[in-house]
């Protein structure tokens, strides 16, 4: 059996630059990932943001940091724009879910490596999300430590589920009485 691949040449629309109403809905751990200062540990941070595609899901947009809270690290900088407060070290970063803030995007275009000349919307700052502001990370968001892919669930085929589907309902645990349990 023959194993095809072939290149994905789909043009993802992009959201407008700006400033945009974003609430945090992953992090990711992306392991050790090699670079030019050598291997180090990076997440990607994804928020949705308050902006839909021409089919109607939200966009979402990530951005990837070494895992470091030293005080000079963009991580570190990031979460103190996000919080208005720098955090404390150690920092359970998942605490951050759910955070709404007003991000500011901008349209930028590679000029280096594999995608010199193809253009990215990059997250540039944070703002603190103006009081009563609320964004809720979507109920058939899927983060990618369960699956999920730009929010959704990720599938071998082209016919993947949209960000905006109702979500899948799931039959209740069955209920385990206290003498069941062995211990």
């Amino acid at each position: 059996m023959a194993l095809v691949v072939s290149v994905n040449t789909k043009e993802y629309e992009r959201p407008q630059e700006g400033i945009v109403l974003g609430v945090l809905a992953d992090i990711a751990d992306l392991g050790y990932i090699d670079g030019p200062y050598g291997s180090k540990p990076k997440y990607r941070y994804s928020w949705v943001i308050d902006q839909k595609d021409s089919e109607g899901n939200y966009f979402v947009v990530s951005k990837t940091y070494t895992a470091s809270l030293h005080e000079k690290s963009i991580m570190f900088q990031d979460i103190k724009e996000m919080k208005g407060a720098p955090p404390p070290v150690p920092y359970d970063v998942e605490r951050l879910l759910g955070h709404v803030n007003l991000l500011v995007l901008k349209k930028e275009t590679a000029t280096t490596g594999k995608y010199a000349g193809k253009d990215f919307v990059n997250i540039k700052a944070f703002l603190k999300a103006p009081a009563g502001s609320k964004l809720a990370i979507p109920a058939d968001y899927v983060r990618e430590k369960d699956g999920g892919q730009f929010g959704r669930k990720k599938n071998n085929n082209q016919n993947q589920q949209s960000r905006t589907a109702p979500a899948q309902q799931s039959a209740p645990a069955p209920e385990v009485a206290d003498e069941d349990i062995p211990f």
